[in-house]
This record gives C-alpha cells, sequence and structure tokens, in this order.
C-alpha cells in the first residue's frame, strides 16, 4: 500500500507540473481560440462549440468542426471575441470524408468561415494566428506532447445582454499510439489522437472528472513537441478537434491534422497556394 501511495503522489506532482507548464506556455493559444454561438429567432444566444482565428496572407479565417454547420436551419452563428459576439459573415465550408453523408465515418469533418466584413476587417491581425505558427509537418503517427484549447457548454455563463463571459478550458495529453489508431480505424496521415479520460484528470491538487468536452469541438489541438517538461515556448497548433471517443477502448479526443486543412485552403483559394506550399514543405 506504501508503494501504491508513492507511486500516486509522484504521478500527482509530475500531472500537476505538466498542467501548469501547459498553462503558462498556452495563452497565445488561448488569445486566438474563441468560443462559438448558436443564435435563433426570440431566443438567447447558446453556447455550443469552439473555434480558431488564423490569417494567410492578409484572408481571415474561423476554423471549426465542419459537424456544427450541420442542421442549421432558422440560425446563424456568431464568435466571442472581445468579450463581444461578432456574426460570422460568409458562407461556411463544410469539408468531409468522400462518401461519409452524415454518418459517424466523417473522419474529416472541417468547417472554414472566411471572415469578411468591416467589423473583422477593424480585428487586429495579430488576433488571429499567422500561418508561422502551425505545425507544417508531423511524423505518422504524431508523438509528443499536446494541449487542447476548447469551450465546454457545461461551464459557460449565460449571455446576458451585449458583452460575454466565456470560460477556457485547457488539457495537456499525449499521443495516442499507433495501435489505437489501428484499433479505432483512423488514418495518422489525416487524423491526430489524444488520450482522454475524462474521469482522470489532475486539477487544483485533485484527481478529479474534466467537463464534458461537448462544445470543445473546433477547439485547436497545440504541439509542444517532444516532451511536455521540456518545452520552453508557445505550442504550434497542430490539428482541429472533432470527436471524442469514450466508449471504445481506447478513450480519445479526434482531431484532423493542421497539415490536411491548409490543403483544403489552398484547393480553395489559389493566391493562398504558393505560401501553403511553402509552409508544408518547412
Amino acid at each position: 500500500m506504501k508503494s501504491s501511495n508513492t507511486g500516486r503522489s509522484v504521478h500527482k506532482a509530475r500531472a500537476l507540473a505538466l498542467s501548469a507548464l501547459a498553462d503558462e506556455l498556452s495563452a497565445r493559444a488561448t488569445a486566438v481560440t474563441v468560443p462559438l454561438y448558436r443564435v435563433r429567432k426570440s431566443q438567447p444566444p447558446e453556447s455550443f462549440a469552439t473555434g480558431v482565428l488564423l490569417a494567410v496572407e492578409g484572408v481571415k479565417f474561423l476554423l471549426t468542426a465542419g459537424h456544427i454547420f450541420d442542421a442549421s436551419v432558422g440560425e446563424y452563428f456568431a464568435a466571442g471575441i472581445r468579450g463581444s459576439m461578432l456574426i460570422l459573415a460568409g458562407v461556411p465550408m463544410r469539408f468531409r470524408t468522400p462518401g461519409s453523408g452524415d454518418s459517424g465515418k466523417d473522419h474529416f469533418d472541417i468547417g472554414i468561415v472566411e471572415l469578411t466584413g468591416n467589423e473583422w476587417e477593424a480585428i487586429p491581425s495579430t488576433d488571429f494566428l499567422s500561418i508561422d505558427e502551425l505545425s507544417g509537418r508531423l511524423p505518422h503517427p504524431p508523438t509528443g506532447s499536446f494541449a487542447i484549447i476548447g469551450y465546454p457548454v457545461t461551464t459557460q455563463p449565460p449571455v446576458l445582454g451585449a458583452q460575454i463571459t466565456a470560460r477556457a478550458f485547457r488539457l495537456a495529453a499525449k499521443a495516442s499510439p499507433k495501435v489505437a489508431y489501428e484499433a479505432l480505424g483512423y488514418d495518422a496521415g489525416v487524423n491526430l489522437l489524444l488520450g482522454f479520460d475524462k474521469r482522470k484528470v489532475w486539477s487544483q491538487g485533485r484527481l478529479e472528472t474534466a467537463p464534458d468536452p461537448m462544445g470543445m469541438s473546433g477547439g485547436g489541438v497545440w504541439s509542444f513537441g517532444g516532451k511536455l517538461l521540456a518545452a520552453a515556448s508557445s505550442p504550434f497548433l497542430a490539428g482541429i478537434a472533432i470527436e471524442w471517443r469514450n466508449r471504445t477502448q481506447h478513450k480519445v479526443l479526434v482531431s484532423t491534422r493542421i497539415d490536411q486543412v491548409l490543403l483544403v485552403i489552398g484547393d480553395k483559394y489559389e493566391k493562398l497556394r504558393h505560401r501553403i506550399g511553402m509552409k508544408l514543405r518547412d
């Protein structure tokens, strides 16, 4: 029993140290991650997802999970930025795995909105990630330490009036092994899997149950490179979170790799292809 307690204490100390370091290094990542709201007629705005702001050669985008735009008749979407909500002007582009339809076989599941209009043009470029802050290439399967940042709906205060208050949730996690990709049917060239069991998360010195990640869809997955304890700079955006697999042997958060998202943007925007190609060759 003494040995078990010692091991638990070591694990606790290490987990808390890693979480504290991840928080310290993730200020920039949190700043470009925004809560998304669903707005319906005669109803208050409802927090329901997360997005990441990105600018490439002056073109401003919001990146998120594609499925959040499904079944959106009679509503519109807004992002929480600088304490207020801005409508996502521009038509959402929905990208899915070919032939997946609306089934759970959509392992790509990316939504992109080009942000247009005077209000978005007035937002400083520093509020958006630059392409140099993205992880251009990752091994297959990805390895190392990561952070996931998003806005779980269960922790968000209700929207009252014109001003909003949103609470980001940050989670440090390790890349899943190759066996997890094989067991769950994911392609390591398209997806990035991170181990996540919500019943076993260290917080405030205790082993607790994390918030349900519903609402973190579209949040960024950020790479620290190798071991988190050796990290000394802000992480790079490595993926966009799309799914939580919690009823399988391997409990994982699933994301679509950012290099694949860049390929989609380059295909749609000819003027950005050269810059994106340079990044993917880094």
